[in-house]
């Protein structure tokens, strides 16, 4: 699945890499999409504030109107969640019906920064100032806050869940170039932090396993590093290329980074951090996003406007 500027969803197949389908139903960009696995359909939100849910039928059902752009999209225990961009808030919205909740995320004026981290029957959201705030579904009661760092991290991916705790990074303001990566109990997140680590670089992508053990982070000014989950400690780190994204296998026996201004994407040993191989530059420079399949098989699209899907393998 892809969606994109042109107002379109397309549905792809993997093996073969033709379009299956264009769903076209909104007017003016697509912000966002998402796979919604308990109903075998689509969801979508876009620059004119509808949310829209695409039956195998293509005919578009409309959950939603916010009546302003739609930023972000993701699905958690049964409901909607999307934020409106002007207004600060976390949109709420049972699939099968019923009334919407509104997320109030405007402490001390700032807007809504990233949303969609769900895991043990939380929400978590966070605004530019930092804040973070755990709600449950689906009542929307909020169980947590933590105060801001007065650090800025709007443009990167600020929240990532892994079991019961939820991974912040924070990109630090000032002469240095300093991002701040925190371990939080996901269900209390105004509790003290389990443990608090600078990185001397903006952290552009951030990983976790299935086993819960090894937090994995990538910088802009080209570095990787393992981290124990449990301490912070570092368990090894690698130089490499100018990276944008990051991504672990299903299994967790690779690691990719995809890389800027060009460069081909790099696979990683996850448990030692030694460079496998590559995946040639197919993408004319940056690569915006990483995504595996269930079954190993991997996603990459970038500046381009291509997707490619590829089967990594080890050497014998």
């Amino acid at each position: 699945m892809s969606a994109g500027y042109d107002g379109t969803i397309r549905r792809w197949n993997l093996e073969t890499g033709e379009e299956i389908v264009t769903h076209a139903g909104h007017r003016g960009e697509v912000r966002a999409s998402t796979w919604l696995p308990d109903v075998a359909a689509l969801a979508s939100a876009g620059e004119d504030g509808r949310i829209l849910v695409w039956s195998p039928e293509k005919t578009p059902r409309e959950l939603l109107s916010l009546g302003q752009p739609a930023d972000g999209l993701t699905y958690a225990q049964g409901h909607l969640v999307t934020v409106t961009r002007d207004e600060g808030q976390a949109v709420v919205v049972p699939l099968a019906g019923g009334a919407r909740l509104d997320l109030d995320l405007r402490r001390g004026g700032e807007r809504t920064a990233s949303v969609g981290t769900e895991g043990e029957g939380f929400l978590v959201t966070r605004n530019v100032g930092g804040e973070t705030f755990a709600w449950s579904l689906p009542d929307g009661h909020e169980r947590g806050h933590a105060p801001g760092t007065g650090s800025s991290g709007h443009y990167w991916p600020l929240v990532q869940s892994c079991g019961p705790d939820v991974i912040l990074c924070d990109e630090a303001r000032g002469p240095e170039a300093m991002s701040q990566l925190q371990v939080r109990s996901l269900g209390s997140p105004e509790a003290a932090p389990r443990w608090v680590r600078l990185v001397a670089d903006t952290v552009t992508g951030v990983a976790c396993d299935a086993e819960r053990e090894r937090v994995f982070v990538c910088t802009g000014q080209g570095s990787c590093e393992a981290l124990d989950l449990e301490d912070g400690r570092t368990l090894w780190r690698v130089e490499v290329p100018q990276s944008f994204c990051i991504a672990l296998s299903p299994a967790g026996d690779f690691l990719v980074l995809g890389h800027d201004n060009g460069d081909a994407s790099s696979i990683l040993d996850p448990a030692t951090g030694e460079l496998l191989g590559n995946l040639p530059p197919c993408h004319a420079g940056t690569v915006r996003g990483l995504s595996f399949a269930a079954d190993g098989r991997l996603a990459s699209w970038g500046n381009n406007n291509l997707l490619h899907v590829w089967r990594i393998r080890r050497q014998p």
